[in-house]
């Protein structure tokens, strides 16, 4: 085993190696930001700084119990988790410690909930209320391809084939690359895009721009949809990822295969993908009235 090191310096080394093996800005910033967290629990727990190889199972839980004080939600719980559990992990790798503590450490288990999509209808209204021109055509395209809001944001302009009618996904969640096609209706609408809605003379690469900055940010978009959401008087704020499950459930609705929507989504496990198997109480009812199982008449 090497010569111990401080957490915090481990962590530096850790996110390092995230941009090595070319993980998004936006997922290094999350593992940094758990990572911290965890560090500043720690320093302040033994008081000191605290050495990679002290860090010991106890501790861990101790930080997963003050998550819990904290009335995070157990998705963020576990995300905090996984990402100490990858840095132990590659820690073991790389001989810092002799054992992976963190392998003890149980997630917490999670609440069912069927993710929530928009109807055809309903997207319609929320386009509607969507009143920025390049904003409305992004809400679109993600309703249409499925990409995530990050993925949109980082596409450059040559990341469209249009003579084979698809888009190329470089930056996708993980380092992954995929290929997804464009139906005929949003490949008409980049075209429009370009021709009237991009700035002129832009000299950005990336497909979706505006005349200030060249690019646009996710939180910007986000916010732009919560305000629609607002003035359609929506229940919940509709988000990219609104637009995301949208897109997986109506390919559900239309019998695509599961494992077709799996690489369309860019998922790594078709587990993932399971989620937007929805049911609604018309299809349950219906179901059940399609049996038959009574053995006789009642006297």
């Amino acid at each position: 085993m090497q010569q111990s090191i401080l957490l915090d310096k481990a962590i530096q080394q850790y996110l390092q190696h995230l941009s090595f093996r070319k993980y998004s800005e936006q997922t290094i910033r999350g593992y940094d930001i758990d990572l911290r967290q965890l560090n500043h629990f720690l320093t302040h727990l033994v008081n000191a700084p605290i050495f990679i190889d002290e860090v010991t199972a106890e501790h861990l839980e101790s930080f997963q119990q003050y998550l819990i004080s904290q009335q995070l939600s157990p998705a963020s719980i576990n995300r905090k988790t996984h990402s100490s559990k990858s840095l132990f992990k590659w820690a073991l790798a790389k001989k810092m410690i002799a054992a992976n503590c963190a392998l003890e450490i149980i997630p917490l288990k999670l609440p069912h909930n069927e993710r929530h999509f928009l109807t055809k209808a309903m997207l319609q209204q929320f386009l509607q209320h969507v009143h920025h021109p390049t904003i409305q055509i992004i809400a679109q395209f993600i309703a249409n391809t499925g990409l995530r809001i990050t993925e949109c944001t980082q596409l450059l302009l040559t990341d469209i084939n249009w003579d084979l009618h698809t888009v190329n996904v470089v930056h996708g969640k993980g380092g992954k690359s995929r290929t997804v096609p464009l139906n005929a209706s949003i490949y008409n609408l980049l075209h429009h895009y370009i021709a009237e809605i991009r700035p002129k003379n832009c000299t950005s690469l990336y497909l979706f721009a505006l005349p200030k900055t060249g690019s646009i940010s996710a939180q910007y978009v986000n916010s732009i949809f919560k305000n629609a959401s607002t003035e359609m008087k929506h229940p919940k704020p509709i988000t990219c990822h609104i637009l995301r499950h949208t897109f997986a459930s109506n390919l559900v609705k239309n019998n695509v295969h599961i494992a077709v929507i799996q690489r369309l989504l860019g998922h790594a496990n078709v587990r993932t993908t399971s989620v937007y198997m929805h049911t609604d109480f018309k299809e349950l009812q219906q179901a059940v009235n399609s049996l038959n199982c009574l053995g006789g008449a009642f006297r």
